[in-house]
């Protein structure tokens, strides 16, 4: 109930068996304190917890995702070139507000290749995410990790994180710290991937040329 009106907000019947209970929808309140009231409560129930939320899904801002709370930033100051680091600080921050919407939108006027040829932009960004969690991937790759120019057209290069899957780097130990740091590998993975002189590198990579297109979201190609 709002308390300041006594208006009821929602009602239902909840299980107090201990497992999570999702409510119904529930509109009003505002800032104001909801009260919760319970009409019965069963013998050795002994506490309820409470948590309000946005209603998850819907491809909005507002959805949580795995890069909700995951606190990096991107330094455009590190881009290659200034439209890549805008591409880049675009997709972090889209990335970070859980906006489904704005990622679809990049990845589809960019033509970005993604996971695999089959896969559409929906699919891979749409609330609920997958559970390969591509926002948080997405953000540990731009913000935690460095990119360096690895082929592409003459003069429109790519730039590719993480530059450990690049041949240059792929014997690097700053590179292999750097996504291990970055949480992108543990060190154990990453211990195994680099013993892998025919793999190498086999988690996630992303591409931007030089002129800011974002061509690409996949697994590093072996």
């Amino acid at each position: 109930m709002q308390p300041s009106t006594n208006q009821v907000l929602g009602s239902d019947e909840v299980l107090c068996d201990g497992s999570w209970y999702e409510s119904l929808p529930v509109v009003g309140g505002g800032e104001e304190v909801v009260d919760i009231r319970l009409t019965s409560v069963p013998d050795g129930v002994a506490r309820l917890w409470a948590t309000f939320g946005p209603t998850p899904g819907g491809g909005n801002a507002a959805a949580e995702c795995s890069a909700s709370n995951l606190g990096m930033e991107y330094d455009p100051a590190t881009a290659q070139t200034e439209a890549a680091g805008a591409t880049a600080q675009a997709i972090v921050e889209a990335a970070t507000a859980c906006d489904s919407e704005r990622l679809i939108q990049l990845a589809t006027d960019h033509g970005t290749e993604l996971m695999s040829t089959t896969q559409t932009p929906e699919q891979v960004f749409g609330l609920p995410e997958a559970d390969h969690m591509p926002y948080e991937t997405l953000v540990r790759l731009l913000a935690g990790t460095t990119g360096v120019v690895a082929g592409g057209d003459p003069g429109n290069e790519t730039i590719v994180w993480p530059r450990v899957d690049t041949e240059e780097f792929a014997d690097s130990d700053e590179a292999w710290d750097e996504v291990v740091d970055a949480g992108l590998l543990t060190q154990a993975e990453a211990d195994f991937q680099r013993a892998d002189e025919t793999f190498g590198y086999t988690g996630m990579v992303i591409g931007i040329d030089r002129s800011g297109t974002w061509r690409y979201y996949n697994a590093a190609n072996p």
